[in-house]
């Protein structure tokens, strides 16, 4: 991954985060939104927006207000599934009609290969700070799923399969919110000390009530919610590198 001291200027380069967000929880916006600046405040691309499909201004009206003649968007999401496709077809619409610009969306940042190590330190240090053994524990990935678009419980089970391969638990469970393994039953089957990591850009309704609603049917002081992993602040380099990745 990409460290500051390495990562030349981008003139002329503008980067935008591009999120679901949400309009009746502010903090989900206000979450992408901190890592913006946080991205801007490292003086790599000559400015930083955000654009959300719910919740904020009207993306149309936040492109056509970039000034910058290549504009990155990173999709601040989990998979590569239905939202990318709406807000790559609502931000190409904002340029079409302007040749002097040039727009490429780089993957989302929930696929990046460093997600999976991000998971399991978010749960070894949860579960060390609640003085429970990473090595006794098992550890939840809980996801959004949708089975009208296999793209989420798909890379959910990659970043599942990569955080078994780091042997650091005594085992490693998938769980999905609206297709199986549901999050119902797969917490019910735990024995034992475990760590919940949400699978989730920003804490949104499904990143805290319906993870904590299904932790609360299965309540025991060892069963332990890190919250949602869009949240951690190495996500700014992973954004970061998806934009890198689409400058030639």
């Amino acid at each position: 991954m990409s460290s500051d001291s390495k990562v030349p200027k981008q003139p002329n380069t503008a980067l935008v985060l591009a999120a679901h967000g949400s309009s009746r929880r502010p903090e989900a916006n206000a979450l992408v939104d901190a890592h913006a600046t946080s991205i801007g405040a490292k003086d790599i691309f000559s400015s930083v927006h955000t654009v959300f499909l719910m919740g904020g201004a009207d993306p149309l009206d936040v492109i056509q207000d970039v000034t910058a003649q290549y504009i990155i968007v990173v999709p601040f999401m989990m998979s590569d599934g239905y939202l990318v496709d709406v807000i790559a077809e609502k931000l190409n619409a904002a340029i079409s009609s302007d040749n002097t610009r040039d727009m490429h969306v780089s993957d989302p940042i929930g696929t990046h290969p460093e997600i999976a190590s991000i998971a399991a330190d978010m749960a070894e240090s949860m579960l060390i700070e609640n003085k429970l053994t990473p090595m006794d524990a098992t550890v939840v990935l809980v996801a959004h799923g949708a089975k009208q678009r296999p793209e989420s419980k798909a890379g959910a089970m990659h970043h599942l399969e990569s955080v078994k391969s780091m042997k650091r638990f005594a085992d490693v469970r998938l769980a999905l919110l609206e297709e199986a393994p549901f999050t119902d039953d797969v917490l019910k089957e735990i024995s034992g000390p475990s760590a919940i990591v949400g699978m989730f850009a920003a804490p949104g309704g499904h990143a805290i009530y319906d993870v904590q609603d299904a932790m609360a049917k299965n309540s025991r002081s060892d069963m332990l919610n890190t919250g949602p992993i869009g949240a951690n602040p190495r996500m700014i380099n992973i954004v970061i590198d998806r934009a890198l990745s689409k400058i030639s």
